[in-house]
């Protein structure tokens, strides 16, 4: 039996670890390190979860893969989950101690259909050398969406 749902997810997830494949080859790994993020955010489409894949350089510049969607029970009047993928980049903005602002650029698909950029600052503490919590503050259809974010830093 055909799932539209499933053949969306199925080609999200291909496009996803290729870039990342793409990503890890570009440069040496031994200068980066890989992180994956869980993502909360309210946006003027409700409430989005998701996870991002990224590798980040020792001087805090990196680049990675994102996907969020609204939960479907969140929107009993609309069918439509809102989902956003693509890929981001992120530049360090300041550094104090554990606390780090950083800058990102996202960039690619919602709703299957529509390319769009949304700028993003994120606020960053560090917890352990594993763990990070960040507070976002993001421009998403020139609105003000804002989020939370757990980061584990896998190697």
């Amino acid at each position: 039996m055909y799932n539209k749902q499933t053949s969306v997810r199925s080609r999200t997830l291909t496009f996803f670890t290729l870039l990342l494949l793409l990503t890890l080859g570009a440069s040496p790994l031994t200068a980066q390190k890989l992180e994956i993020s869980a993502i909360g955010q309210q946006t003027v489409m409700g409430m989005q979860s998701g996870y991002q894949v990224a590798t980040k350089s020792s001087s805090g510049f990196g680049v990675g893969v994102f996907v969020q969607s609204s939960n479907h029970f969140s929107l009993e009047t609309s069918p439509t989950n809102y989902p956003f993928y693509g890929a981001s980049i992120m530049a360090p903005i300041a550094t104090q101690g554990d606390i780090q602002i950083l800058a990102h650029l996202k960039s690619g698909i919602v709703n299957n259909q529509f390319l769009i950029v949304s700028p993003e600052i994120e606020t960053r503490l560090t917890l352990t050398d594993v763990f990070a919590l960040g507070v976002t503050a993001a421009l998403r259809s020139r609105e003000a969406a804002i989020g939370g974010k757990i980061t584990a830093r896998v190697f």
